[in-house]
């Protein structure tokens, strides 16, 4: 993903490995920011785009919208991180940004868990 690059989505199995991906590459502090807003902001605002486009059967329609909103938490999630990184005064603290990563975190797990939901319907409309 544009937000943690060279991790693959399949990798995070909780939202402690999500935390730490953010974290670590956090470390860069407003450069990490600037990379949010300016390099995957336009692509989350894409994916919702997409996504409220669609015109799913109406069993779907819901899981979609499900993802379409999640997604659009997530851009407004990680609008807030990158402008609380490039705010940051001295050096990063976990701990400290814990609360900022917070609607980010949440919209990737609903996101995620939205996915997962619609990828059943459909596995169970083809027969797998």
């Amino acid at each position: 993903t544009c937000a943690l690059p060279g991790t693959r989505p399949s990798d995070l199995k909780s939202d402690a490995d999500l935390r730490s991906e953010l974290h670590n590459r956090a470390a860069a502090g407003a450069r990490y920011g600037q990379h949010l807003q300016g390099k995957c902001a336009g692509g989350i605002r894409e994916l919702v785009a997409r996504l409220t486009a669609l015109l799913p059967p109406d069993d779907a329609a819901p899981k979609v919208k499900a993802m379409a909103d999640a997604a659009s938490k997530l851009g407004t999630g990680a609008s807030r991180y990158a402008t609380y990184l490039e705010g940051l005064e001295g050096a990063y603290a976990a701990s400290a940004a814990e609360s900022e990563q917070e609607d980010m975190v949440r919209a990737w797990y609903e996101f995620r868990t939205a996915h997962a939901e619609l990828n059943k319907l459909v596995k169970e409309k083809l027969g797998r």
